[in-house]
């Protein structure tokens, strides 16, 4: 599949289909609710900003080749994170709490990297766009 075909594949119903998921989710979290909403909340600004991608009139940013691998990388890490949320709407309570802090561990390293991503395609999208 092509560079470009991946990255449309990513910005419709994969990357912004997997955000509302995520928020979805994080919303009925019952362990790491905090840790889930300050997910949740960071995914919609990596929406808002492939939403803003999509809408740029000529050569997209989204079809760059320097900028396939972050985009990439960027779905898998939604799915981890969807499938991390998901998670903590499971469990009974001594499960939940047993299991509590390595699971925030894995939901805060995620975290980390959909913020570094998103910093990487917001410097190329202010290299590309002015």
């Amino acid at each position: 599949m092509s560079t470009a075909a991946n990255i449309a594949q990513l910005t419709s119903v994969g990357a912004l289909g997997l955000i509302t998921l995520i928020v979805e989710a994080a919303k009925t979290a019952r362990r790491n609710k905090r840790t889930c909403l300050k997910l949740a909340k960071l995914v919609e600004q990596v929406g808002d900003l492939l939403r803003a991608l999509q809408e740029q009139p000529r050569v997209t940013f989204m079809e760059q080749l320097e900028t396939s691998a972050p985009l990439m990388e960027l779905q898998e890490t939604l799915r981890q994170a969807h499938e991390l949320v998901k998670s903590c709407r499971r469990g009974s309570y001594p499960r939940r709490f047993c299991a509590g802090k390595d699971h925030g561990d894995r939901l805060r390293d995620v975290q980390s990297k959909i913020n570094t991503i998103l910093h990487i395609v917001a410097l190329f999208r202010n290299i590309f766009y002015k």
